[in-house]
């Protein structure tokens, strides 16, 4: 597509590489499928913090990229993504997890929408989502907000997003510890006033130092987020149940992600930097609101 200059390539490239984006979302599921119940919470944000190297490694490639085909400015990142989707798959080809047992497998199943009335299963998915969907929203704005609208480096945005990428993964090391300690509701919050504070520092200026911090902020807040919410929700199913619940866990989020994405780029056409990040801030409400909901239901169950 880059080489023949196609958006419509460019367009099919990207829908086929969401395959490959939808599948690796699945990985943190799967490694809680085989952890103990224990174990859990850190199994997850280990596999997430497994990403931290991607932030060391994404703007490197992306710079390298950059002028590896001197005719063709951008061929030479895409290729580089390529090569690491091949690794992945060459190293999945070497991971067994092992197949649910018959007594699992033939274990109570409920409906799919019986799964999701659960207050457990609603504050999971809203708080995941919104985590992921405001994250995504304003990193996919801030590369445009940098160069084309303040002005800054392509440099400068590379690292920004880079250190945004490290802030995403990094905590991974500590934060089922956290959860082990404080519980999903507290993280899960803590999160949401994180992304609220990012908001905060993007409104309060445009140069590279407020894009920096709001990035890092914006990553570690989705980090403690999506999580704790992932992890919450290893509690709304039985064995049995696990594969329709987590995919349709991931069909939500990534629905609403991808409107998110596409809104996100007519906003800061039409509106400019500064609604692009008012705009995120009902979203972030909503998910307090709903978390505040099932933390009082859940209180209020175990009273009864």
């Amino acid at each position: 597509s880059i080489y023949l200059e196609s958006f419509w390539l460019l367009a099919l490239g990207g829908l086929l590489f969401g395959f490959f984006a939808g599948f690796a979302q699945l990985y943190r599921f799967a490694v809680a499928d085989v952890a103990s119940e224990a174990f859990r919470p850190r199994a997850i944000s280990l596999v997430l913090a497994g990403g931290v190297f991607a932030g060391l490694a994404g703007p490197r490639l992306a710079d390298w990229g950059e002028h590896l085909i001197s005719s063709q400015q951008f061929m030479g990142g895409f290729l580089f993504m390529i090569a690491v989707a091949l690794l992945a798959a060459l190293t999945l080809m070497f991971l067994s997890i092992p197949n649910l047992t018959k007594k699992q497998l033939e274990g109570p199943q409920r409906s799919l929408l019986e799964i999701m009335k659960q207050p457990v299963f609603i504050a999971a998915a809203v708080s995941a989502t919104i985590a992921q969907t405001v994250m995504n929203f304003l990193m996919t704005a801030t590369p445009i907000a940098m160069i084309h609208i303040c002005g800054h480096s392509f440099g400068s945005m590379t690292s920004v997003i880079g250190w945004h990428t490290v802030a995403m993964f990094a905590p991974g090391f500590f934060t089922g510890n956290l959860i082990k300690k404080f519980g999903e509701i507290k993280m899960i919050t803590a999160g949401l006033i994180l992304e609220g504070a990012c908001i905060a520092i993007a409104l309060a200026g445009i140069e590279v130092m407020n894009f920096w911090l709001a990035m890092f902020l914006l990553g570690v807040g989705w980090n403690f987020t999506f999580t704790a919410a992932t992890s919450l929700m290893t509690t709304a199913y039985t064995p049995a149940e696990r594969g329709k619940t987590q995919g349709m866990m991931n069909q939500i989020i990534y629905t609403v992600v991808a409107i998110g994405s596409l809104s996100s780029g007519a906003f800061i056409h039409f509106f400019g930097w500064d609604w692009v990040n008012v705009a995120a801030i009902p979203l972030l409400a909503i998910a307090a609101a709903v978390t505040f909901w099932y933390a009082a239901s859940t209180r209020k169950a175990a009273q009864a």
